[in-house]
């Protein structure tokens, strides 16, 4: 009783770790040297996430792979440190599918990780102080652009929580302090699909939402987030948490809700005005040659004789129907059946043709 007792909570035991694997996050995290400040900073966030992420599973990748293995991933986190925009390191203007199935992977249930981008150590002409914001604007296109522009810190600035009670991220620390020089940064978005911000406030201080520690955007099934730290610094609590929460919210995403199934065949073309489609019987050979016989004039009229391979010349006169102006010609006579004639037979020659036909007598003069 005792061992049943004991091989059947081992069986619970290996089920319950079985399920838990099954639905611990999957992280794939980017770490190209065109864009992530160095390998030190990869194993900084490594080492975080492992640390604050119960089972989780972390891969690192040079480039963005194809959709049907990014799908094998709940989380695609991607830093950058001011460098290359990620969508240039991964020459996007030539390979046009590395945006599409960026979006497709958020859209069907797909997190997408975006840590710190900012630019402001290192501006460009024109650039909008985060390295991430023409990618945003991308992803979001079809819903609405969220022009968003970088912000640096200056001095101390108090921020709020504003997801409260939605997952692992409305369950954060709250409020926190950003200060500078601490490998932060912050964002300020306008545009028709400016996200939800999960830490925010003003630079004057009030505690209306408008600058941005860490922003939310929801495209179909899955998230876009954004979290302004570049993890100099990876024991800063807020946005350790922060991070750590958005891993725990993630979830595998299913491509079929993405994938419409392939378009039915389209009907067939109907047919030209005035014209009737033939039917399966009128469309045999037999059955079209019959049509043409009835419908032919000579075929039309009576014949008084019986259709028979022993009477042709029968067959062939009556067949004709007669004519006004002329006088009608009498039929031939029939000659004699033969004894036995096979259904198919060689030609005859040109003697038995002479003797078989009918004589014609001359007119008495």
């Amino acid at each position: 009783m005792a061992g049943s007792r004991i091989a059947w909570l081992a069986l619970l035991g290996l089920a319950l770790v079985a399920t838990a694997r099954a639905s611990a996050p999957r992280v794939l995290l980017y770490n190209s040297s065109r864009v992530v400040a160095s390998s030190l900073r990869t194993d900084l966030i490594v080492g975080l996430i492992n640390d604050q992420v119960a089972g989780v599973s972390i891969r690192t990748t040079k480039s963005q792979p194809y959709l049907h293995e990014l799908s094998a991933f709940s989380a695609y986190v991607i830093p950058a440190n001011d460098k290359q925009p990620y969508l240039e390191a991964e020459d996007a203007g030539f390979n046009l599918w590395k945006p599409l199935e960026l979006r497709e992977y958020v859209q069907a249930g797909g997190s997408l990780v975006l840590l710190d981008g900012s630019t402001g150590h290192n501006p460009r002409p024109g650039s909008s102080g985060n390295s991430f914001t023409g990618m945003l604007d991308l992803l979001l296109g079809a819903e609405g652009a969220a022009h968003c522009k970088g912000y640096l810190y200056g001095r101390d600035l108090l921020m709020y929580l504003r997801l409260a009670g939605e997952g692992a991220l409305g369950n954060i620390h709250t409020p926190i302090m950003v200060k500078p020089n601490r490998g932060l940064s912050g964002l300020a978005c306008t545009g028709d699909q400016p996200g939800e911000p999960i830490y925010s406030g003003r630079a004057d201080g009030s505690a209306d939402a408008g600058l941005s520690a860490a922003r939310l955007w929801r495209l179909g099934q899955g998230r876009i987030i954004w979290i302004g730290s570049s993890y100099t610094m990876p024991k800063i609590r807020a946005f350790r948490e922060v991070l750590t929460a958005a891993i725990e919210d993630s979830q595998l995403p299913d491509l079929t809700l993405t994938r419409s199934p392939p378009p039915s065949p389209p009907p067939p073309r109907p047919p030209p005005p005035g014209k009737t489609p033939l039917s399966s019987s009128a469309s045999s050979p037999l059955a079209l040659a019959s049509s043409t016989a009835t419908s032919s004039p000579v075929a039309s009229s009576p014949s008084p004789c019986p259709l028979s391979p022993t009477t042709p010349s029968c067959s062939l006169t009556t067949s004709l129907a007669p004519s006004p102006f002329t006088s009608p010609i009498p039929a031939a006579a029939s000659p004699p059946p033969a004894s036995s004639s096979p259904a198919l037979s060689t030609p005859a020659s040109s003697q038995e043709v002479a003797s078989s036909s009918p004589r014609v007598l001359a007119p008495s003069r």
